[in-house]
C-alpha cells in the first residue's frame, strides 16, 4: 500500500489503454490498483476511444491519462506498472503491437529525460500519437514536453496522426 502520510514528491503522467475483454473495467482496475502502489491521483482525463496504433485489428481501445504524484523512482515505477499489467492478465508478445487487456506507459516523469535500453523518458511517442495527446490536454494543455520545447495543445496541432480518437460514450 503507497504510504499516504508521506508526501508523493515526483509528478507523473500515466497512459491507461484496453482493447480486449471489458476494456472499462480493465481501465478502472488498473487506475484503483495504481491508487493502492504507486501514489496520489491528482487528475484524470476522460476516458477515449480510439482505432488501434501501430496494428490492425477489429477491436479499439479505450484510453486514458492520469496525473498522478509518487515517492517511486523511474525504474521501480516501470516494474510496479508492468507487475499492473500482468495482475490484470496481460501476457507480452515479442512480435511488436498487439490486442492486449491493459497497456500501461509511462508518459512524464517530472521534467526527467532518461535515454536507456528498458526505460525512456519522456514517453517517444507521446508526441505522434493522437490517442494519448487528446486526453493528455484535458489534463495539462500548457505542459511544456522538456525535450520538444512545445506545450501539449501545440504538439496536437503539429500531430501528424490521422487515427480516430473520440470521447468515449458508453456506447
Amino acid at each position: 500500500m503507497f504510504p499516504q502520510d508521506h508526501i508523493a514528491r515526483h509528478t507523473i503522467f500515466l497512459s491507461l489503454g484496453s482493447n480486449l475483454g471489458n476494456r472499462m473495467d480493465n481501465i478502472e482496475s488498473a487506475r484503483r490498483i495504481l491508487l493502492q502502489s504507486v501514489g496520489q491521483l491528482v487528475v484524470s482525463s476522460p476516458v477515449y476511444e480510439s482505432e488501434p496504433w501501430g496494428f490492425k485489428s477489429d477491436h479499439w481501445f479505450l484510453n486514458q491519462v492520469v496525473k498522478m504524484k509518487t515517492m517511486l523512482q523511474p525504474f521501480p515505477l516501470l516494474e510496479k506498472m508492468l507487475e499492473i499489467e500482468e495482475q490484470i492478465g496481460r501476457e507480452r508478445k515479442e512480435e511488436g503491437y498487439t490486442d492486449r487487456l491493459i497497456d500501461l506507459d509511462i508518459l512524464f516523469y517530472d521534467d526527467f529525460v532518461i535515454n536507456g535500453k528498458v526505460l525512456t523518458l519522456p514517453h517517444p511517442g507521446v508526441a505522434d500519437r493522437m490517442f494519448i495527446l487528446k486526453p493528455l490536454r484535458e489534463i495539462a494543455p500548457d505542459m511544456e514536453h522538456p525535450l520538444l520545447k512545445s506545450s501539449v495543445k501545440k504538439l496536437l496541432k503539429k500531430c501528424r496522426d490521422k487515427g480516430k480518437v473520440k470521447k468515449y460514450t458508453g456506447k
